[in-house]
């Protein structure tokens, strides 16, 4: 049965003991993941732990190969090669999923939600079935949603006035929340891709943006954007997504 797999899948993903399964087509399938998270993160470890999970609940049958560090291109791009069948799955942030579907990025309204337990009922209850069937009409499927962390402004000056701001080049997350947040206080938005960041602090062409801890370190922006001001404005989620078409050939 279809649905059975998904269980599987997801069983996989959370690291929950499920008993092998040894029913399988023989021909081994093979599913490519893409993520910009750089190695030793814990977005590129988790998936490591659904590839080894997988593989050992499938007898071998389902092999997971995953391309990490924007490897395949920004997650904007991989995301629409996910969609035309060019890759089976992309690892993406909130981002990626609102240019996707925009609704989604009303998730990232600045100082909408202060407590992660508001956020986790919203994706995992509230609003769960809502948007994975926007997902699905863009012909992927939400294998899971995945945590981002909490979002913070870093720049190469101090910005805790917000009067500093004004006129200054920040990059800007392609979805209407960021852009929202820094026309607000009249900063120069250059939007761009998050992997695309790093080279665009060391050239100049942005000296500031956002992000969450972990991947203000894993990305190397501390190093060209020293002042990191812990506004906490928003808290993002991404999702692990899979090509519809290539689901539809999972059946036990």
């Amino acid at each position: 049965m279809k649905k059975r797999l998904l269980a599987l899948l997801v069983s996989a993903m959370l690291t929950i003991p499920i008993l092998p399964i040894t029913s399988f087509a023989k021909s081994k399938i093979v599913i490519k993941v893409t993520t910009i998270a750089p190695p030793k993160t814990p977005w590129v470890t988790h998936l490591e732990k659904w590839r080894d999970n997988l593989l050992k609940a499938t007898n071998g049958e389902i092999e997971v190969k995953i391309f990490p560090g924007g490897q395949m291109g920004n997650e904007f791009d991989t995301i629409k090669m996910a969609r035309r069948g060019r890759i089976d799955a992309v690892g993406s942030s909130g981002a990626g999923v609102a240019d996707l579907i925009p609704e989604f990025s009303l998730m990232s309204t600045p100082f909408l939600f202060d407590k992660v337990e508001t956020i986790d009922c919203i994706y995992d209850k509230e609003l769960n079935g809502l948007f994975r069937s926007m997902v699905e009409e863009k012909k992927l499927k939400v294998l899971q949603w995945q945590e981002t962390g909490w979002v913070y402004i870093y720049a190469k000056e101090n910005l805790s006035d917000p009067d500093t701001a004004k006129g200054y080049k920040i990059r800007v997350a392609p979805h209407a929340m960021s852009r929202t947040l820094w026309s607000a206080v009249s900063a120069n938005g250059i939007e761009l891709p998050y992997v695309e960041t790093p080279s665009a602090l060391q050239t100049g062409m942005v000296r500031g943006g956002e992000s969450s801890a972990i991947g203000y370190i894993a990305f190397g922006l501390t190093k060209v954007a020293p002042h990191f001001m812990k506004t906490r404005h928003f808290h993002q989620a991404g999702a692990i997504m899979i090509n519809a078409k290539q689901w539809k050939q999972f059946s036990i």
